[in-house]
């Protein structure tokens, strides 16, 4: 069990890139869950918040291309991270 979480695999969300929109698909309804987007730097790009929620679509539109790493995570436990290039 890590921080509260029953089974890491079942809070892992699964990322999938549309266009210019970054979807997560959570097993189950989320509660105060924090999706980042972070450049190469690790300057903070974008944070959005998830309540209520098994999906979230996140706007990259405004994102340079470029290497960028997507963090998910509750309190100050890590979900998961990934490494996501953007292309023009």
């Amino acid at each position: 069990c890590i921080m509260g979480f029953p089974d890491q695999s079942s809070v892992k969300p699964k990322v999938s890139l549309v266009g210019n929109t970054l979807n997560f698909g959570f097993s189950g309804v989320m509660n105060d869950v924090r999706i980042e987007m972070l450049d190469v730097s690790g300057k903070v790009v974008k944070s959005e918040m998830v309540n209520q929620s098994s999906v979230h679509s996140m706007d990259i539109a405004g994102l340079a291309a470029g290497v960028y790493l997507y963090r998910v995570s509750q309190g100050t436990e890590v979900i998961s991270s990934d490494k996501l290039v953007i292309a023009e």
